[in-house]
């Protein structure tokens, strides 16, 4: 019987695992590209140990972010932003940062109203990001 599935090659740079494909959908194609090119073959382990930093730190500053705000501490929210902001940019989290940079400049000019909503869009986002990135780990092993 002969194949009629309409499987399309990948075009060279796209992933061809379902799961790393997902994973770019959150992840920026091109940060993961760099991050591929800067251990081709894995053996530096270098996508795990980046996702590991990354989970830690996102495990750290969630809960700092969260108590800031219920603290009214606009410093603590905004330096957490600010250090969560970088983080993803590092990670191919674009869409995180942006959200870190909307919650930030809201920290850093005393707004009150929407911060508590904008902080936990950024949480969600956060929770996308770390999935995003263990699927990419795995996609990689």
């Amino acid at each position: 019987m002969q194949d009629t599935s309409t499987k399309t090659a990948a075009r060279p740079g796209e992933p061809t695992d379902p799961a790393e494909a997902a994973a770019i959908g959150v992840l920026d194609p091109q940060a993961v590209d760099q991050l591929r090119q800067l251990d081709p073959r894995g053996t530096n382990r270098l996508i795990a140990r980046v996702v590991e930093a990354y989970r830690g730190s996102a495990e750290k500053l969630v809960p700092q972010i969260r108590d800031a705000v219920a603290r009214g501490d606009h410093a603590g929210v905004r330096l957490v932003a600010h250090t969560l902001k970088s983080s993803s940019q590092n990670v191919g989290a674009r869409h995180l940062a942006q959200l870190c940079a909307a919650v930030e400049a809201m920290a850093r000019s005393g707004q009150v109203v929407g911060l508590e909503a904008a902080v936990d869009a950024l949480c969600a986002e956060v929770e996308r990001a770390v999935d995003a990135l263990g699927r990419l780990e795995e996609a990689r092993a």
